[in-house]
């Protein structure tokens, strides 16, 4: 094992339960993450996460104020922030919702540490391996259309050369 430390990933907690927020802060920091703030609103989250931009938010679904906080992610998935949610509810409608807004997972209230903590991981891997992916599309692309434009000038080339060679058989 390398004797380098890593980077401490941040992470924002957005809960309006007090006790709930001070236990998720708790197993975070037993983990090693940085809490870089508790927030208890939606709006106060996206202003939070503007500010000091986490690697991942730690989201309650039901929260205090106009967005709950699956209108909340929603609006933060603009950012490509990894969300997890955690709380009280599983119906299927609520489920439904949170789906659409792609979360790293769905932890229930009363959480386990472990269970917490592994999603987190999980979350933090899928969104650098999909990070990666993005990535590598885009140079895809990039070397596509190169080699398109390679392409479309070759077919002219064999174009011209083409009516050179018909031009100099009529000599």
């Amino acid at each position: 094992m390398s004797s380098e430390k890593l980077t401490p990933k941040n992470v924002l907690i957005v809960e309006d339960e007090a006790i709930v927020a001070q236990d998720a802060r708790m197993a975070l920091e037993k983990f090693g993450y940085r809490v870089t703030g508790t927030v208890d609103t939606g709006d106060a989250a996206i202003l939070a996460v503007k500010k000091e931009r986490p690697d991942l938010v730690i989201m309650d679904i039901r929260l205090k104020g106009d967005m709950d906080g699956i209108e909340t992610a929603g609006r933060l998935s603009e950012g490509s922030i990894p969300v997890i949610y955690i709380t009280g509810y599983g119906d299927k409608e609520t489920i439904d919702r949170a789906k659409k807004t792609c979360p790293g997972a769905i932890v229930h209230k009363p959480f386990d540490d472990q269970e917490l903590y592994s999603a987190i991981e999980l979350a933090l891997y899928t969104h650098e391996i999909e990070d990666a992916l993005k990535k590598k599309n885009k140079e895809l692309e990039a070397a596509n259309r190169l080699m398109v434009g390679r392409e479309l000038k070759m077919i002219e080339l064999k174009k011209k050369i083409k009516e050179l060679e018909d031009k100099t058989s009529k000599i």
